[in-house]
């Protein structure tokens, strides 16, 4: 039982599995004339004012000392809750069964849609984000990608795109690019197959983005003026970026040179952000993930500060 002393009721209140019900209930330690003079639970006071002040004291220290009022409370709700209660076992038991400590076997596909909740949650409670001006339109499943793709770079200063053909990466990465080259005015690079090299040309036009655009080729020759020449990247998308899957190749020395010039940092003093593209991240085993991720990864444990 529970009250706040100043002899006010309150109703109860659901909590619990399911509809358990909390007592609110308060007690008088001093009753008042009318208190003192009521009948409750069928229990008759002697009539007080039949007596003298004494005796009335008597009455009144009496009749609250024992807390009548309250047991006669206490007694009614009860009554009212064992006349609407049922039988909860086989609830309770179901309840507990479904419980990580019960026996309930749950299939491969719900405890996957479970995971992928408990690590998407806090994107689900996210507030929306402010609207701002963009060229690239995008479905709700790509917008969301962004807004993923945006927490990664800002932690990591890198992401890896990886969704499968004809989902839209190239406007994710399109999308992400505007963030920096067009709102925040920073050095964008785009490094692709020499095959892709017009259909971004294309895109980036139609989005006012300003970003130049260098071929994978270019990055395996030498030498490679393109590094000197755009050491100063503050944001780099890679197109295709399993063709950076192997460490041996000169492409890859190159893009880790031009990564790291500028002691990893761009035209505006910051680290460089990776934005990978590909629809393959993994061909042969999981080194060929390990090759792409590492281009941002070590970079940032390279160039961390101290502390």
């Amino acid at each position: 039982m529970t009250g706040r002393g100043d002899g006010s009721r309150t109703g109860p209140t659901a909590a619990g599995l399911t509809t358990n019900r909390e007592l609110n209930l308060s007690h008088k330690t001093v009753l008042s004339d009318e208190e003192l003079h009521d009948d409750l639970g069928g229990t008759s006071w002697p009539d007080a004012s039949l007596g003298t002040l004494a005796e009335q004291e008597h009455h009144r220290q009496l009749k609250s000392a024992v807390g009548a009022r309250a047991i006669a409370d206490l007694a009614e709700w009860y009554d009212v809750q064992w006349n609407e209660a049922v039988d909860f076992k086989d609830t309770l038991i179901e309840l507990l069964d479904d419980s990580k400590f019960g026996a309930t076997e749950y299939t491969p596909y719900q405890v996957y849609m479970k995971a992928l909740y408990e690590y998407f949650r806090d994107d689900l409670d996210a507030e929306p984000e402010r609207a701002v001006r963009s060229a690239v339109e995008l479905a709700e499943f790509q917008d969301d990608a962004v807004k993923k793709a945006r927490k990664i770079l800002a932690r990591y200063d890198g992401v890896i795109v990886a969704d499968s053909v004809g989902l839209g990466k190239t406007w994710i990465g399109k999308k992400l690019l505007e963030d920096y080259a067009y709102h925040m005015r920073q050095k964008a690079l785009i490094i692709c197959p020499a095959s892709l090299r017009p259909m971004w040309a294309t895109e980036l036009t139609d989005a006012t983005i300003a970003a130049s655009i260098i071929s994978q080729e270019e990055l395996g020759q030498i030498p490679c003026p393109v590094v000197e020449e755009h050491g100063d990247a503050d944001i780099i998308l890679i197109d295709e970026s399993r063709n950076f899957r192997n460490r041996g190749t000169q492409r890859y020395e190159n893009l880790e040179r031009l990564i790291s010039m500028n002691s990893g940092r761009g035209r505006d003093g910051q680290r460089k952000r990776l934005i990978l593209l590909t629809a393959t991240p993994i061909n042969n085993d999981l080194f060929d993930l390990y090759s792409p991720i590492t281009l941002f990864t070590g970079a940032a444990c390279a160039n961390s500060d101290p502390g």
